[in-house]
C-alpha cells in the first residue's frame, strides 16, 4: 500500500531549506487529515492592487491629526473597496519587501481538524469551565463571531534585520492582515478588549479607517469594512513609527511580485513565503565579505525567494516547495533537470516505508555552471588553487 502523501515540486533550489517542507508535513500530521471542504470564496475582501506600488507611509504627527474623540462605527463603511476586488486582494496590503510571509486558511483547518467534533466533546466542555470569560468562549465556539472573515487567508508578515550588537537579538517588524466579515461586530469586540486590560486605549477614526494606536506603543491595529490590520515592532527605534506602519498597510495598494503572486494563487492550508536574499543578510557576518564566494553566492541568490504549501486532504497530505530564481538563474537551474526517477526504482522501495525521496540531475548543466561560475574562484585561492 502506497503511503498517502503527494509531493509536488517546481524548480526546486535542493541545497537549502528543506526543513521548511519536514515542518509542514509534521504539522498535518498533528492537526490530522479532513474531509475537502468548499473552496469557493464566499465574499469580496480588500481593494485590489491596481498601482503596482505600495503608498508612501506617512508620518505619526500627520496619523494624530487625522483622529477624532469619537469611537462610534460612522454611518457608512470607513473605507470602499474597489470595484471587482476579490478574496486575493488582501495581498494589496502587505509590504512590498517582506522577509517572510505566513498564509492560513482558517476555516478549513478548522473543518478538516474536526473542530465541530471538538465543540460537542466533553473535553471542550471541560475546558470551557475554567475560561472565566463569555466573549472568549463565544468566539471559541464561532470563531466568526469575531467579526472576522475566517473563510478568507490569514496572512502574518515579518521583515527581520541583523542585530545592531555582535551578540544581540535579531529585530523583527511585521503584522497581521485578515478580511473583515462584520466590521461592526469586530469593533464591539475590541472595545471589550480594551475594557479588559484597563489600558488608555480607544478606537479612533483615521483617514479612511478605524484605528487603536498610541505614541510609544509597539503595537497598533486599523480596520476597516473589508480588511482588519494589526503592526508591530520589537525594534524600539522603530516604535514611534508604528501609526505611520499601520497606515501605510491600511491604505497601501501594493501589488505582488510575480512570484509572490504565482504563490498565493496555490490551492494550501497551510503556505509560508520566504525571501532569501534577506535571509542570507542576516547570516552575512558569517559567510564574511573576505570570502571569494560571498560575492558570487549573494549574486546567484539575490531574486531567490521559496514557496513551501500544504493541503490536508481526505486521506492525503499534499506538499508543494518550489524556488524561485532571477531569469538568468531559472535558465541555468532548469537546464539542470533530469529526465525523472527511473520507474524500476520504485521496487526497490520497502512497502512499508513512511517516505521516500527520488531526484534527477543533468550533470552535464551542473558541470558547465561549475566550470562558469565556481571554478574560477577556486583557482584564484591559493589553499584550492594548489589542490586544482
Amino acid at each position: 500500500m502506497q503511503t498517502p502523501c503527494k509531493i509536488n515540486g517546481g524548480p526546486m533550489a535542493r541545497e537549502l531549506l528543506l526543513w521548511i517542507p519536514t515542518l509542514f508535513v509534521m504539522a498535518g500530521l498533528w492537526l490530522g487529515c479532513g474531509q475537502q471542504v468548499d473552496l469557493t470564496p464566499t465574499a469580496p475582501s480588500a481593494p485590489a492592487a491596481d498601482a503596482g506600488e505600495e503608498t508612501p507611509a506617512a508620518t505619526p504627527e500627520a496619523d494624530d491629526k487625522a483622529e477624532t474623540n469619537n469611537p462610534q462605527l460612522i454611518a457608512n463603511p470607513v473605507a470602499k473597496p474597489a470595484a471587482g476586488a476579490g478574496a486575493r486582494s488582501l495581498a494589496s496590503h502587505l509590504p512590498k519587501k517582506m522577509t517572510m510571509l505566513f498564509s492560513a486558511n482558517l476555516k478549513q483547518l478548522l473543518d478538516k481538524g474536526g473542530y465541530k467534533d471538538l465543540l460537542e466533546s466533553d473535553l471542550f466542555e471541560q475546558l470551557m469551565e475554567e475560561v472565566d470569560d463569555e466573549l472568549a468562549i463565544a468566539i471559541l465556539k464561532d470563531p466568526a463571531a469575531s467579526g472576522l472573515d475566517i473563510t478568507q487567508p490569514a496572512h502574518v508578515f515579518m521583515n527581520v534585520t541583523a542585530p545592531a550588537e555582535e551578540f544581540g537579538e535579531p529585530t523583527v517588524t511585521g503584522g497581521l492582515v485578515m478580511a473583515v466579515k462584520d466590521a461592526a461586530t469586530l469593533e464591539k469586540i475590541i472595545n471589550k478588549i480594551i475594557a479588559a486590560t484597563g489600558m488608555p486605549l480607544r478606537v479612533t477614526d483615521a483617514q479612511g479607517y478605524k484605528q487603536v494606536a498610541m505614541e510609544g506603543v509597539p503595537v497598533a491595529l486599523g480596520f476597516t469594512d473589508k480588511v482588519f490590520v494589526v503592526v508591530g515592532t520589537s525594534d524600539e527605534t522603530k516604535v514611534g513609527g508604528v501609526p505611520a506602519m499601520l497606515k501605510a498597510r491600511m491604505t497601501g495598494n501594493t501589488k505582488p511580485t510575480a512570484d509572490l503572486a504565482k504563490h498565493l494563487k496555490k490551492k494550501y492550508d497551510l503556505a509560508a513565503w520566504f525571501d532569501y536574499a534577506q535571509l542570507m543578510e542576516m547570516v552575512s557576518e558569517v559567510v564574511g565579505e573576505e570570502d571569494p564566494a560571498a560575492a558570487l553566492m549573494m549574486d546567484l541568490y539575490e531574486d531567490l525567494t521559496y514557496s513551501s504549501t500544504v493541503s490536508f486532504d481526505a486521506g492525503a497530505v499534499t506538499v508543494d516547495f518550489s524556488g524561485s530564481f532571477g531569469k538568468k538563474e531559472n535558465e541555468k537551474f532548469a537546464n539542470m533537470a533530469g529526465k525523472g526517477a527511473d520507474a524500476a526504482l520504485l521496487n526497490m522501495v520497502p512497502d512499508d516505508s513512511i517516505l521516500a525521496f527520488a531526484e534527477s540531475v543533468n550533470m552535464k548543466a551542473v558541470r558547465k555552471m561549475f566550470n562558469e561560475d565556481f571554478l574560477p574562484i577556486l583557482e584564484d585561492n591559493d589553499e584550492f588553487g594548489e589542490v586544482l
